[in-house]
C-alpha cells in the first residue's frame, strides 16, 4: 500500500492528473528556458545594437522636429475624426491602406538594400564648411561654445566632416526607413481591423452623421499621409546625387568662373591631369 492509498487518495486519479498536467508543466519549463536564453542573447547583443544606432533612449528634451511631428499628427487626426462619414467608405479606405502598406514594405525594402552600396562620396563638403556653419548659427543668435570657435577645433572638424558625412548618410536614411517601416506595419494592422469591423461600425451613426469608425480613420490617416509622401524619397535622393554628379563632370569640361569645382577632391584630381597641348604647324 502506497502513502497516497494510506491517506485515502485514488492512485488512478492522481496518475491521470499527472499525465494530463505533465506536458503542460514541461512546456512551461521549456518556454521559461527559451525566454531566459533569449534575454541572455539580447543582453550580450545590446552593445552592438547601441553602436549601430538600433537602440536609443528617449530624449529628455523634444526638438523642433519632434514637436512639429506631434502637432501635425494631432491636427490631421482630429480633423479626420470630426468629419462625418458614409456607410460605404470602409469598403474602399481600409483595403486601400492595406494595399499601400504592403506595396510600401515591398518597394522600400528593395530600395533600402541599395543604400548600402550607393556612393555618397559626392556629398563630401568642402573645407571651411564647419566655420561657415558656426557663423550662420551665430547670426541667428544660436549659442555656440567657445571651444568650437577656435582655429584648432575648426581645423579638426574640417578634417573629420568630409569623411564622416558620406559614411553617416546611409545610416541616417536607413534610420528613417526603419521608423517608417514600423508605421507601415501599424497602418496594415489598422487596415485589416477596419476590413473586419469597419462596415459594422460605419452603420452606427450618432450626432450629425458621425460614426465610431472615424477613430480608425483618425489613427491611420496621419501615417498614411507620411507613407505616401515618403515614396518620393528615392526620387529625391537619386535626383540629388545625379545633379551633383553632373555638376562635377561638367566642371571638368566647363570650369566655374571662380576656378573652383563644387567637389574639391574630384576637381583636384581632374586638375592634375596632363593638359592638352595644341599642335602647331611649322
Amino acid at each position: 500500500m502506497t502513502v497516497l492509498q494510506a491517506h485515502g487518495y485514488d492512485v488512478s486519479a492522481v496518475s491521470m492528473v499527472r499525465r494530463l498536467l505533465g506536458p503542460v508543466v514541461r512546456f512551461v519549463a521549456r518556454m521559461r528556458r527559451d525566454l531566459a536564453i533569449s534575454l541572455a542573447i539580447g543582453e550580450v547583443g545590446k552593445p552592438a545594437l547601441e553602436r549601430a544606432g538600433m537602440l536609443k533612449t528617449s530624449p529628455t528634451h523634444w526638438g523642433i522636429l519632434e514637436v512639429s511631428y506631434l502637432v501635425g499628427w494631432w491636427l490631421i487626426a482630429l480633423g479626420v475624426a470630426v468629419f462625418p462619414n458614409y456607410k460605404d467608405e470602409p469598403l474602399f479606405y481600409f483595403p486601400a491602406i492595406v494595399a499601400l502598406s504592403v506595396a510600401w514594405l515591398v518597394t522600400m525594402a528593395l530600395y533600402s538594400q541599395t543604400l548600402g552600396t550607393t556612393d555618397f562620396s559626392l556629398l563630401r563638403p568642402p573645407r571651411g564648411t564647419w566655420g561657415r556653419l558656426l557663423e550662420a548659427m551665430q547670426k541667428r543668435r544660436v549659442e555656440v561654445p567657445d571651444v568650437l570657435r577656435t582655429d584648432e577645433s575648426k581645423a579638426e572638424m574640417d578634417s573629420i566632416v568630409p569623411t564622416a558625412v558620406p559614411a553617416v548618410m546611409p545610416v541616417v536614411l536607413l534610420e528613417w526607413f526603419r521608423w517608417l517601416t514600423v508605421r507601415a506595419v501599424l497602418v496594415a494592422l489598422i487596415g485589416m481591423i477596419g476590413v473586419l469591423v469597419g462596415p459594422s461600425l460605419a452603420g452606427v451613426h450618432w450626432w450629425r452623421g458621425w460614426s465610431p469608425v472615424s477613430f480608425l480613420y483618425a489613427v491611420s490617416a496621419p501615417w498614411v499621409a507620411i507613407l505616401v509622401g515618403s515614396l518620393l524619397i528615392p526620387t529625391f535622393v537619386n535626383a540629388f546625387l545625379a545633379g551633383l554628379r553632373a555638376d562635377r563632370d561638367l566642371a571638368v569640361v566647363i570650369p566655374p568662373s571662380d576656378g573652383r569645382g563644387p567637389v574639391a577632391d574630384d576637381a583636384t584630381k581632374h586638375s592634375k591631369a596632363r593638359p592638352r597641348t595644341r599642335r602647331t604647324r611649322d
